[in-house]
């Protein structure tokens, strides 16, 4: 079955599924930061050909899966369309049922070299909110894999509002942490994107970078205000207790990747980071 998020029809389909979900709840919670001009959703090579003349240029792919099943562990990739038949092949091959989530971003916001970072909050309403940080040349992945955080802070839900005044930073890596995070992101990113080498052994800062204050100030107006006044919709969505993945490109856009529940993919020692801070 291909699913479209913008036939009314396939919502309840797109719920069913851990990512889409993830994706179809920016677009209900923040609007003004959705980037995703095309996305569909597929489950075999053919289903993609049916769909594949609606994309020009690079196609952004996911493989996904039902809620409650195992996260898949196949990476995604921004490929040009005559890539996306291979990976897909190659991913049924080790994944048990996946789906494939086809998506057409705006300019620039899918980039994982040339970027200034990626933020993860770790939201509960009327308790914690936690916010994770990595710096230049990263995005939302060691994050949420459990690799690492550069800092991460805290801030009382009732006082987001008080942003600025309010949050307390936990954690901050040395130096010697941030190398080893960043030869493990170079050798992922030279594995995604041999032609771009040298490029990303440039790109990569050789100090580690703390987020500035004007990233801090746009995550806080941008995302953590818009969420705080929509508690109530969260609420009736079960969404207590929620993420948010957000990238940071290379000019300073946020760019909102999912909303979804912790255990989506937070690690266990993650957890237990901030379950000792709390």
């Amino acid at each position: 079955m291909i699913l479209n998020i913008d036939n009314p029809k396939d919502s309840i389909y797109f719920n069913m599924l851990q990512k889409a979900r993830g994706v179809k709840l920016i677009k209900k919670y923040l609007p003004h930061l959705y980037v995703h001009k095309q996305f569909y959703v597929v489950n075999t090579v053919e289903e993609w050909e049916q769909i594949k003349d609606n994309f020009q240029g690079m196609v952004t792919v996911r493989t996904d899966n039902r809620l409650g099943c195992p996260i898949p562990k196949t990476q995604g990739i921004t490929r040009k369309k005559e890539y996306v038949s291979e990976y897909i092949k190659r991913t049924i091959e080790v994944e048990k049922n996946p789906s494939f989530l086809c998506m057409k971003l705006e300019e620039g916001t899918a980039e994982r070299v040339d970027t200034l970072g990626g933020v993860v909050i770790d939201a509960t309403i009327g308790g914690q909110v936690y916010i994770d940080y990595i710096g230049p040349c990263f995005d939302c992945r060691e994050i949420t894999k459990g690799i690492g955080a550069m800092q991460s802070f805290c801030v009382p839900w009732d006082k987001l509002l008080l942003f600025k005044e309010s949050n307390i930073l936990l954690k901050k890596i040395n130096e010697q942490e941030y190398r080893d995070i960043a030869i493990k992101r170079m050798e992922f990113l030279i594995r995604e994107y041999p032609e771009r080498r040298y490029e990303i052994i440039q790109k990569m800062p050789n100090k580690f970078k703390g987020i500035s204050p004007k990233i801090m100030d746009d995550v806080a107006k941008q995302v953590l205000e818009p969420l705080y006044m929509k508690k109530r919709e969260l609420l009736q969505d079960g969404l207590n207790k929620f993420d948010v993945e957000l990238n940071i490109s290379k000019n300073g856009r946020i760019i909102p990747m999912e909303i979804c529940r912790p255990e989506r993919f937070l690690t266990k020692k993650l957890k237990e980071e901030k379950d000792e801070a709390r």
